[in-house]
């Protein structure tokens, strides 16, 4: 039998109140908490365990989900950023664009984003990397651009681990044909 969050999460308390392997402990807890939707407790966990570890991708991650699920979006942002300069340091497929992408267009900053994109892309050592091609697409779908995005999201369904967040845009521009003119 596999224990439930709640039983997790009470396992995880006794420890960090025992002081075994904080960092571990506090991953432990934010992640559970994130998965129990307890964004607030998860956040405090995920800075705990940071000032530990300021390095630890897996609590810069869940920090910045947190960030995103309870519409801090300029928080969650420099979030994704970190995660995204660690994804290119570390040589990496860019994952963290396309969230950037969607953050920035709630925040009505699209443009701004697009053009560091674009340099972002051009750097990069490999900028047909599929993912690059799901940003691409979809600022083109936000842009109203749905030539532009068929063609780029196609080409990022090469990729499996993006095939169904390609195909998903992909289906509402084919649905909302009166509203993306093909």
């Amino acid at each position: 039998r596999t224990a439930g969050p709640q039983e997790l999460s009470s396992v995880v308390e006794e420890g960090l109140a025992l002081g075994v392997d904080p960092q571990g402990f506090l991953r432990l807890s934010a992640e559970t908490r994130y998965e129990q939707r307890r964004f607030d407790a998860a956040k405090e966990h995920c800075k705990r365990a940071l000032k530990v570890d300021a390095r630890c991708a897996l609590s810069t991650r869940v920090l910045a989900d947190c960030m995103l699920a309870t519409d801090q979006l300029d928080a969650a942002a420099k979030g994704f950023w970190k995660i995204l300069e660690r994804q290119i340091r570390e040589a990496q497929p860019p994952a963290a664009l396309s969230v950037l992408a969607y953050i920035y267009r709630h925040l009505g900053a699209l443009p701004g984003f697009a053009a560091e994109f674009a340099k972002i892309r051009e750097k990069h050592a490999s900028p047909e990397l599929p993912v690059f091609h799901l940003t691409e697409g979809l600022l083109h779908y936000f842009a109203r651009k749905p030539n532009l995005a068929v063609a780029a999201l196609s080409a990022a369904r090469a990729e499996p681990a993006l095939r169904d967040r390609a195909t998903l845009i992909l289906i509402d521009i084919y649905i909302h044909d009166d509203f993306f003119p093909l």
